[in-house]
């Protein structure tokens, strides 16, 4: 990220929850606190929950002592966090036209992702808030649709069940993922998935979407079989 800062030119910065929360609490970014162009520095939440409170991600992710400081040294961020009474419908057109202004504006941004996918007893091969769907035309309608950015929902398996997440319309235009893959009892199924060349339907498994991304870095404690 601070190569992308040092070309002074805008970045959006798209956090996960889940294990990102801890891994972001661990590192060292001491150097990046440093760069002299973090007003040039956006952060979001790449899917949420959408409630007030301890479990929103946006809430998570700018308690982190690290994001906290970025921000109190100028970067920005699009907050994710409901407004009271603000129904989903209402809340995911608010974010989604958000996220259309700021690129409109910035048109040479660079776009920086972190995800993960889901384990065995969380909805297996889901990423972000992008849950798998049997009905293939539900999932293009939730997902794909190319006018929408970030759609809020109610998912039926992913709990709670409010949820807004960034759609793969906005997953295409992200230049850079870093996928943190941990805990080889609960992901190696779909981290294997994810690596596979079998023929495997997205909406099934939205893993596979990183199949064919050009830019996506795992980072795993699982090991080879």
């Amino acid at each position: 990220m601070e190569d992308s800062l040092n070309k002074n030119r805008p970045v959006l910065l798209l956090l996960s929850g889940g294990t990102w929360i801890p891994a972001m609490e661990k590192t060292n970014y001491s150097s990046l606190i440093l760069n002299p162009n973090l007003k040039n520095l956006t952060i979001m939440a790449l899917d949420d929950r959408v409630e007030i409170g301890p479990n929103n991600n946006f809430t998570k992710i700018i308690s982190v002592p690290f994001i906290d400081s970025l921000i109190k040294l100028g970067a920005k961020t699009i907050s994710t966090l409901p407004d009271i009474d603000e129904n989903i419908d209402i809340f995911s057109q608010r974010i989604d036209s958000s996220i259309k202004k700021y690129l409109s504006l910035n048109s040479d941004v660079i776009m920086i992702a972190t995800a993960g996918i889901g384990g065995e007893s969380n909805v297996p091969g889901h990423i972000a808030g992008i849950e798998p769907i049997e009905d293939r035309q539900e999932f293009l309608k939730n997902f794909q649709d190319s006018n929408v950015l970030y759609r809020g929902y109610i998912a039926k398996k992913l709990q709670p069940g409010l949820r807004a997440t960034a759609t793969f319309s906005l997953l295409d235009k992200i230049n850079y993922f870093i996928l943190l893959i941990l805990n080889p009892e609960q992901k190696a199924q779909p981290l294997d998935i994810l690596l596979s060349d079998t023929p495997t339907a997205i909406n099934n498994f939205p893993c596979v979407y990183f199949r064919n991304h050009p830019d996506a870095t795992i980072y795993t404690d699982i090991p080879k079989q």
